[in-house]
């Protein structure tokens, strides 16, 4: 049964404005649904109503209709179609965002876009009823080494030694920070492979030169395995392999089928610890003795065995703190949400 949907948004930053600026501007986006999506964008109350169509089960229509509020309470193929219910007006509100955030250069406007507010559903008796919830949360901890004498001591050894932050870690702190799944597993993407390029680069330079300026660039397995098993001292492939393997797929999924994959926020967090532990591994073999690189490994070591359930304990020579990041998603069928 076809049923009418309305998606109310908060607009995330804000649009520059004139004087000729008026207080709404509509939108109309195709659907393979049905009706095209209608958009509405009103930039100075930072709200964006968006109204589609879809198709519903008899079964979904009947649970719409009773005082169900909390959608996780549903059987999983029920969850399942309350998650894709509303995604192709999301996919086209987030279209018309970022059309007017990139094509007008509207750099006010983040890379979020938007939030969601509410969601409703048009009854027969054309009240708008809000849809059941399918809101969840993802969990991240960053260490954070605040500066004292002892880390300041740790970064001017680092200095006098000549040793200078890989390139690699701007991606990884981007990837840290992005609340997007979409977008925080391509920063880590990049963050890993631009990692083992400067790695291979500062164990050979001559022979990387030789290698990697002409043909084609070698897959991540291949660099993580065969590569840094020629290139390092302890003839080792990374620890992580199997995960930095499928996270480049899944990149690659990602940027050729956005519309088909669903990263879920918790797996994108998992992913960004697993290339920190691969890059901070290429540290430990790049500068073996270095005291804070060691000991920040040893700190993803303890992440990554309590995220599997092990218990770990290692000795901190420096002062550090956890900064807990919390962030609350709804599950949809949509890589950037």
């Amino acid at each position: 049964m076809l049923i009418q949907l309305k998606c109310c948004y908060t607009l995330l930053g804000s649009m520059n404005l004139s004087k000729q600026s008026e207080d709404k501007y509509t939108f109309t986006v195709p659907s393979q649904f049905g009706k095209d999506v209608i958009i509405e964008v009103s930039p100075k109350e930072k709200c964006v109503d968006s109204y589609g169509e879809k198709d519903v089960t008899d079964n979904l229509r009947g649970v719409l209709l009773t005082d169900v509020h909390e959608g996780r309470l549903l059987s999983s193929e029920l969850q399942s179609e309350l998650s894709g219910l509303t995604t192709h007006i999301a996919d086209a509100t987030s279209d018309v965002l970022s059309t007017l955030k990139y094509c007008l250069n509207h750099y006010e406007i983040k890379e979020n876009l938007l939030s969601v507010r509410d969601e409703y559903w048009l009854t027969d008796e054309a009240e708008w009823k809000r849809l059941p919830s399918l809101y969840g949360s993802s969990m991240d901890v960053i260490t954070i080494y605040p500066i004292d004498s002892k880390t300041v001591t740790l970064v001017q050894n680092n200095i006098n030694k000549g040793i200078e932050p890989l390139v690699a870690l701007r991606h990884l702190q981007r990837a840290r920070t992005e609340t997007i799944p979409r977008y925080k597993w391509i920063d880590a993407a990049i963050a890993a492979e631009l990692a083992i390029k400067q790695y291979l680069l500062i164990k050979d330079p001559s022979r990387f030169e030789e290698r990697f300026k002409t043909g084609r660039s070698p897959s991540i397995d291949e660099l993580y395995d065969k590569y840094l098993k020629e290139y390092s001292d302890k003839k080792e492939a990374s620890p992580v392999l199997e995960q930095l393997k499928n996270g480049a797929k899944i990149r690659n999924d990602l940027l050729h089928y956005r519309r088909q994959v669903n990263i879920d926020p918790q797996d994108a967090i998992s992913y960004v610890l697993d290339v920190e532990r691969a890059i901070y591994h290429l540290l430990t073999l790049l500068y073996p003795n270095d005291l804070f690189i060691g000991q920040h490994y040893a700190t993803i070591l303890v992440a990554g065995a309590s995220r599997n359930g092990n218990n770990v304990n290692i000795s901190i020579v420096a002062g550090q703190s956890a900064h807990l990041k919390t962030s609350i998603t709804r599950p949809r069928k949509d890589s950037r949400h």
